[in-house]
């Protein structure tokens, strides 16, 4: 955490507990919550279904990453290879229960408004997460804006364990990848608390979340001398999304699914996408077939078809994308060639469209509507819907979509040609 972000963050601190008297905590009183993280706890019986027995007996595992301050500070002005956080757990029925617990054990107030991850992991989150939201729905002192996750194949507490590079906290790091991730690739999906909940609320969607990964983290060879160096057992990865149906996960979409479902509700940013060079280039050199583009400006949206009795119910999908010409292999001239643009824009059109028609059908698989196609259905004609929702999932699960795309490559960067026809003298410019 750089020493602005930390300045913003006691900033805030201090303007929240200096408003009145009736409820001031001194700082040193608090401990400021980064990321929070919900299991199914060790050995404990999970259930399938409302009503089985043993339900009341399921327990939770909550765990809190807690900032420490002095320990941020200080590594700001040294080497210390102190970790500036500390990672507590506490089991129990509730979620306010295990927060009760922890705070026995707890020298701080935990203090909430700062937190930016709510972390499930993969067990807790396939027998539903109602009961978690309901307390972060309920609390004033906690943070809506906190971006869901789910941990793929693991648990929370094992991920709120997991140190990284170049940044101090866990929490900032994770920021950090998103926000790369996000605008730069759209190869992730990302709720937050509020978006998550509304979607559970709402008719004609289901949730989606962030995926996660724990991957271990090994050097190939030994440091040796006397180079100081902090030792990271491990790291985390964001993996595409995790697919709920109401309140439970049900599946996942991988990055290139992730970015179709971006695509279909409009939340491209950026986006690199790799396509196939034209032939007359790949018969000069086979190896260098590829053209990388750069999508700089995209939209999506979709609406539905519906027949006036409501027998037949479609959606249609209308994605536009403006890219830049990034990487370029093969033997081209994107200033002569004028058949190659279009070439570009061609083959981008079925880039996208495939990436979409990928996460359609993975929702479809999965029978969860995360676009929201219900919910169109529902906003233009009600009686419709009201006559289909009973059987939605298996509507939505056979429905054929249509997908029009169109892309316009805008320019090609720096350079109009490559740099290997510039080798060549020109060979191969134009037909």
């Amino acid at each position: 955490m750089t020493r602005r972000v930390a300045a913003i963050v006691a900033l805030g601190v201090f303007l929240s507990i200096s408003s009145g008297c009736w409820n001031r905590r001194e700082i040193e009183t608090l401990g400021f919550v980064v990321a929070a993280g919900v299991d199914t706890s060790l050995g404990a019986t999970h259930w399938d279904s409302p009503g089985v027995a043993g339900e009341l007996e399921r327990r939770m595992q909550f765990t809190a990453q807690i900032m420490k301050p002095s320990a941020i500070v200080a590594g700001e002005r040294s080497q210390t290879l102190e970790r500036p956080f500390w990672v507590a757990s506490a089991t129990g029925r509730t979620f306010l229960e295990c927060i009760r617990s922890l705070a026995e054990a707890s020298p701080r107030i935990l203090y909430w408004p700062h937190n930016r991850w709510l972390l499930l992991g993969e067990e807790y989150a396939k027998g539903g997460v109602a009961r978690v939201l309901d307390f972060w729905e309920r609390d004033q002192g906690t943070r809506r804006r906190a971006v869901v996750g789910v941990v793929k194949d693991g648990r929370a507490w094992d991920l709120l364990q997991t140190e990284f590079e170049l940044e101090r906290t866990p929490s900032e790091a994770g920021r950090g990848v998103m926000l790369n991730a996000s605008h730069r690739l759209s190869t992730i999906a990302s709720a937050t608390i509020n978006d998550f909940v509304v979607a559970l609320a709402s008719e004609g969607i289901d949730p989606i979340a962030l995926g996660v990964e724990i991957i271990p983290y090994t050097l190939p060879y030994e440091i040796t001398g006397d180079v100081a160096r902090e030792e990271v057992k491990a790291t985390a990865r964001l993996s595409g999304a995790a697919v709920f149906r109401s309140d439970k996960l049900v599946g996942w979409l991988d990055g290139r699914e992730a970015r179709g479902y971006n695509w279909v509700v409009g939340k491209v940013k950026s986006a690199i996408i790799v396509v196939d060079a034209p032939e007359r280039s790949i018969e000069l050199d086979p190896l260098a077939s590829f053209i990388g583009l750069e999508v700089i400006r995209s939209k999506g949206a979709f609406k539905p078809r519906i027949t006036d009795d409501g027998s037949n119910i479609g959606i249609v999908v209308k994605i536009s994308a403006e890219a830049s010409i990034a990487d370029v292999q093969p033997y081209v001239d994107s200033y002569n060639d004028s058949d190659l643009w279009v070439f570009l824009e061609r083959q981008l059109e079925e880039a996208i469209k495939g990436e979409a028609m990928a996460a359609i059908r993975k929702a479809q698989e999965l029978r969860a509507d995360i676009f929201g196609f219900g919910r169109e259905v529902y906003r233009t004609n009600p009686r419709v819907w009201k006559q289909v929702k009973d059987q939605w999932y298996e509507i939505f699960a056979g429905m054929e979509p249509e997908i029009e795309v169109s892309a316009k490559i805008v320019r090609s960067g720096l350079k109009v040609r490559s740099v290997r026809l510039e080798e060549m003298g020109g060979a191969g410019e134009g037909r």
